[in-house]
């Protein structure tokens, strides 16, 4: 378990970023992906590429563009900094400190194969 900036420092040492969802396909594809590799009793909570930390409003931490969002009713809270996680059980968003430790798994860029 980690904090935002480590577990995002530690994704980008291996070339990648915490994950980045744009549309529900692959909040599924995250949820899923977090399931099988940190099982159901993990807290229930990963850490998602998505604050509020740099600029007004959340952004992703890949610079992808913010299209989708799951948030849990009553999300997000924004009069603090705060940082966006998944409910591994359920895949909607809540926001948590920065501050906050959770599980985290990181999105890796595709590397295309030719033959």
């Amino acid at each position: 378990m980690m904090v935002y900036r480590d577990a995002e420092e530690q994704c980008m040492k291996i070339g990648g970023h915490l994950p980045s969802i744009s549309n529900a396909f692959q909040n599924a594809a995250v949820q899923d992906a977090a399931i099988k590799l940190l099982g159901k009793n993990t807290g229930g909570k990963l850490i998602l590429g998505y604050s509020n930390l740099m600029m007004y409003g959340f952004t992703w931490s890949d610079g992808n563009p913010s299209w989708y969002t799951n948030w849990a009713p009553g999300e997000p809270v924004t009069v603090v900094p705060g940082v966006a996680w998944m409910d591994v059980l359920t895949g909607v968003w809540n926001t948590a400190a920065p501050t906050a430790a959770s599980n985290f798994i990181c999105e890796l860029p595709s590397i295309p194969i030719s033959c």
